[in-house]
């Protein structure tokens, strides 16, 4: 056997360079569900302390409080019109477009964007790591603030601003005298942000970050060689495929004329620093 795969022995004792690599090396494959004990596998199987629950529920709270810039009152852009010598009323042909069907409505974003990923990651959760209630800990709370964010961000800047939509006759349905509108009023001035944009970039970019820790070249670290990591090279490829659907999504707003383009630009910049106000917030998931 040769001497120089051995730890180095002076006066009968180990080397302790050689036993704290050995015990750091076993503790990165234990916290990632590679080796452990039956016991410890139980141990991490059991129900999450009482603290968790709490954290969950602090992470709920905040959501139902971002709901509450839904009930202030929206910024009452006056209707844009101009009236000629005969009587006749110019209308402002931006934001005079029809919309007759949306591609992707509320309740399939809502699938789309919300439910699909966030059962998905809670599956592959728990069939995938000893640790599995930690990590369904850790998505509940990173969806709920996550959502809690876009939507307090969201709805406070719509509410402020009550920029008009492209299709805003059609959806305010201006009276005889162009001074009210008789349909939605608070709905056709609330063009920017997009809502549909902000929830889908918020889902997909978790499912997809996600992903990318668990499957892609993140998750093997310096583990696997680099000749073998050809594999979790393309699944992290495929782990952005989340992020092209939210594009398609936000797209498809103004394909439909409900949005215009500057809207959606915006909002994927604000995305940005939503995300790095969550990533402060939620260190452990990424």
């Amino acid at each position: 056997m040769s001497h120089s795969s051995l730890p180095s022995i002076e006066n009968g004792a180990v080397s302790i360079d050689s036993m704290q690599t050995n015990t750091m090396d076993d503790a990165m494959l234990r916290g990632n569900g590679l080796i452990g004990s039956p016991d410890e596998i139980s141990s991490n199987s059991s129900l999450p302390p009482l603290f968790y629950w709490k954290e969950i529920s602090i992470c709920a709270g905040f959501f139902l409080i971002s709901l509450l810039p839904r009930f202030l009152g929206t910024n009452e852009r006056p209707i844009p019109f101009q009236q000629i010598s005969s009587g006749d009323y110019i209308l402002n042909l931006n934001i005079n477009e029809i919309v007759s069907q949306e591609t992707v409505p509320n309740l399939l974003l809502f699938f789309l964007a919300l439910l699909i990923p966030l059962s998905s990651q809670l599956t592959v959760s728990l069939m995938t790591r000893s640790t599995h209630l930690l990590d369904v800990h850790a998505t509940l709370c990173a969806y709920l603030v996550a959502v809690a964010l876009t939507e307090l961000g969201t709805e406070s800047v719509k509410q402020y601003v009550g920029y008009l939509r492209p299709n805003f006759y059609q959806t305010c349905q201006p009276s005889q005298t162009m001074d009210a509108c008789l349909g939605m009023a608070n709905d056709a001035r609330k063009s920017f942000p997009s809502g549909h944009s902000s929830i889908s970039f918020t889902g997909l970019s978790l499912i997809s970050l996600f992903l990318q820790r668990r499957f892609g070249v993140e998750s093997i670290r310096d583990r696997v060689p680099r000749s073998q990591r050809l594999k979790y090279r393309i699944q992290s490829v495929l782990a952005l495929a989340p992020i092209a659907l939210a594009i398609f999504i936000a797209a498809s707003r103004v394909h439909d004329n409900v949005r215009t383009v500057v809207v959606c630009v915006v909002y994927r910049n604000l995305t940005q620093i939503r995300n790095t106000i969550q990533r402060m917030l939620l260190p452990w998931l990424y």
